[in-house]
């Protein structure tokens, strides 16, 4: 196990000008780009204590990005650095979150392995954490380059996309399973769901899969198809997998380059992002809704920077029990927002709860928000706080 670094912060509380936005902002941890790691790109995951889970990008003891824990005491939070990725075979600079599957986190990294990304488990022990990467990816031919996080299913097993290669070179979904084995040792075998890039299919996908209730697969790619990405579906069967493209965009009105991927609601429509596009160009949420087999997208808000934050970037929406949307912005006329849409009598309203300053309170927000129980959002950015390495931050509605 690596050397693990703690660190105690200090809360910074801003106190928000009257009426300028809704909520109000605690950064809970500045990121220093030291030891304890730099530029959270990939948001963050609760478990049941309340400790909260996440990626740097950067920094480490090898500056190659870490795996860290900030755990609530007393009013404060405690950094505990898991693991510092040493940018060799164990992997190098993670851009997604984690997931928890079977009681052990699984990530992504961009690089490391054989040099195309790795697939990584740090499981939980008596006495800490230990990585392992289960997937090396060995492009060509295989996948790289994996941006997205992963989705584990009731089974146990992980899915998620890559960026890059496959057989054309467009990027993949693979689907991992570990396999039963006599030895102590745990194996994994990679099954490539789809290769992108053929004619007219979807390329370069960077956000993170979801499942429906039938385990057929979901997600964005932010290219290809009509020229502006798409959304997809690969729908399971006794002889393998098939993908169909539910949405094709324009690059007009109805958005452009999804980066994140989609969230489903309880009736069975898909949520998402484009990073421009809209009325503005700066970038919309939309809809898709499934009638008579066909998928129709609705724009439910076109963002316009100076009045509400632009280019919502990696992150996912999330979506509460009383239908609401909270998401992130990563520019804008600010240094990106937190907002939420809120329907009612058939249209959506957007509110900003913060707009970041790029300062002390952090700035450019890539990932999407968790939402805990009281209803405060939490996230990171890759910029601003003490440093200028990005926070983790909990906003308050």
């Amino acid at each position: 196990m690596k050397n693990k670094t703690v660190l105690v912060l200090v809360i910074v509380t801003l106190v928000l000008v009257v009426g300028a936005w809704a909520g109000t902002e605690k950064v809970l941890y500045a990121f220093t780009g030291g030891t304890d790691g730099g530029r959270s790109e990939g948001g963050v995951i609760v478990d049941k204590a309340g400790n909260l889970y996440g990626t740097t990008n950067s920094g480490g003891m090898y500056n190659a990005g870490t795996v860290f824990e900030l755990s609530p005491s007393n009013g404060s939070w405690n950094e505990t650095v898991l693991y510092s990725f040493t940018g060799g075979s164990d992997g190098a600079y993670p851009m997604a979150g984690l997931t928890f599957c079977n009681g052990n986190l699984y990530g992504t990294t961009m690089e490391g392995g054989g040099g195309w990304g790795v697939v990584f488990e740090l499981a939980a022990l008596a006495n800490g954490w230990k990585q392992s990467v289960i997937y090396n990816f060995s492009a060509p031919g295989d996948g790289e380059e994996p941006f997205g996080g992963l989705t584990c299913d009731a089974a146990g097993a992980l899915y998620g996309t890559t960026y890059a290669g496959g057989i054309y070179g467009g990027g993949t979904v693979f689907k991992l399973t570990q396999m039963a084995s006599s030895s102590k040792k745990r194996t994994w075998s990679e099954a490539m769901l789809h290769s992108f890039g053929n004619t007219n299919d979807g390329m370069n996908p960077q956000g993170t899969v979801v499942l429906d209730k039938q385990g057929n697969v979901y997600g964005t790619t932010t290219d290809g198809g009509s020229g502006r990405g798409t959304v997809f579906e690969l729908t399971r069967s006794a002889s393998g997998w098939s993908e169909a493209i539910i949405y094709n965009f324009s690059g007009g009105n109805d958005g452009a380059f999804p980066y994140a991927g989609v969230v489903f609601d309880s009736a069975g429509n898909l949520y998402g992002t484009t990073y421009v596009g809209g009325t503005y160009g700066e970038g919309t949420v939309f809809r898709l809704t499934l009638s008579n087999s066909q998928w129709t997208e609705a724009v439910l808000y076109a963002f316009d920077a100076p009045n509400g934050g632009g280019y919502p970037h990696r992150g996912s929406l999330t979506l509460d029990v009383s239908g609401k949307l909270h998401g992130t912005t990563s520019t804008g006329d600010s240094a990106g927002t937190v907002f939420d849409l809120n329907p009612s009598n058939g249209s959506w309203t957007e509110s900003v709860q913060y707009a970041f300053s790029n300062e002390d309170d952090g700035g450019t927000p890539y990932d999407g928000l968790i939402l805990d129980a009281a209803g405060n959002l939490y996230g990171t950015t890759v910029g601003g706080g003490k440093c200028n390495q990005g926070v983790v931050f909990e906003v308050t509605p």
